[in-house]
């Protein structure tokens, strides 16, 4: 994750009027999000969805947003984040990390 990189405005890339203060942990953890949202529905998140995990922290622990969609969120490898997405009724499909 490097520091120096353009993050406001990559940021515009993911959602509309980008924060002129997003941090690498959170433009990564947005970024994450965004790019598996898009392999699990083919679609791109709401701005509203993007800006509502740029909250969230990595806590390894599910997350359940406004529409329905679940998500794990955990920085594994010291720097690099995964982010698991998916959309089930109630909580059918509750996952957790597990640190080996």
């Amino acid at each position: 994750m490097d520091p120096e990189r353009p993050f406001v405005a990559l940021a515009g890339f993911l959602v509309e009027d980008a924060p002129s203060d997003i941090d690498a942990e959170t433009f990564y953890r947005c970024w994450t999000f965004a790019e598996a949202y898009f392999k699990a529905f083919q679609r791109a998140p709401s701005d509203r969805a993007v800006r509502t995990v740029s909250t969230l922290e990595n806590s390894g622990k599910t997350a359940r947003l406004d529409d329905g969609t679940q998500l794990l969120h955990r920085r594994v490898a010291d720097r690099f984040q995964l982010c698991l997405v998916w959309q089930a009724a109630g909580d059918a499909c509750a996952l957790r990390y597990v640190e080996a």
